[in-house]
């Protein structure tokens, strides 16, 4: 087959490093390479199709075709009793126009897709920690966030934005630190706790270490500039 779309009806399909979910579709395209393997208790449906006009169909509903592709299913119970009913008559009929008008039925149903490019995940992780600095957040968090490992997340994270995830987050909570110590009262305790530190200690160090001066040397600093 050209391409294949899976969906998943329990457990969990691991797609080289992204988890599909009960309630969730992927489509592997094709000419690309991939891997996956399922975890104990996974039970999905498959459909593969191919074809002149296999593009053609996808690029109507906007889907493309060079590229996997994760889904979420609408109307997902509907959909997987449909799935089970529709496929089994296809299979006595054989009909062709029949299995068409389920894989119809069934891309209908997919919204909210991604494409599992790097630059995807990477810049989604990016506006997670964006979004996420001041909570004590790990790599880990971040990771899960967009569905990836820690390892792969870092290693794609760096070749995209020329940082590790940890720096770049590191760099969020200075920058915002430094805005709130120059052009705030807020107290340095205070600041600490708005970037996400787990001490006072911790982020006067971290601080100096990235500016190499103190919060407290900075605020000094700017009050004499002012």
């Amino acid at each position: 087959f050209s391409s294949i779309l899976h969906i998943v009806l329990k457990g969990v399909m691991r797609f080289e490093n992204f988890k599909i979910k009960s309630g969730e579709a992927f489509l592997i395209s094709r000419n690309i390479p991939y891997k996956f393997y399922f975890e104990d208790g996974f039970d999905h449906f498959w459909i593969g199709f191919n074809g002149e006009e296999t593009e053609t169909l996808l690029r109507v509903f906007g889907i493309p075709s060079h590229k996997h592709v994760h889904f979420k299913v609408e109307n997902f119970e509907n959909v997987s009793s449909y799935l089970e009913n529709g496929l089994n008559l296809v299979k006595k009929s054989k009909c062709e126009k029949q299995a068409l008008s389920i894989l119809l039925s069934v891309i209908a149903n997919l919204t909210q897709y991604k494409v599992m490019d790097k630059a995807d995940y990477v810049y989604r992780a990016k506006r997670f920690i964006d979004n996420n600095y001041q909570y004590n957040i790990s790599m880990e968090n971040v990771a899960k966030s967009v569905n990836i490992s820690e390892k792969h997340l870092c290693k794609v994270f760096k070749k995209e934005i020329g940082i590790s995830p940890l720096k770049y987050l590191i760099s969020v909570r200075m920058t915002v630190a430094k805005d709130l110590i120059e052009n705030t009262s807020m107290q340095i305790k205070d600041v600490s706790e708005n970037t996400g530190f787990s001490s006072q200690f911790a982020f006067s160090s971290c601080y100096k270490k990235y500016y190499g001066i103190s919060p407290s040397e900075q605020r000094k600093a700017s009050k004499q500039e002012n």
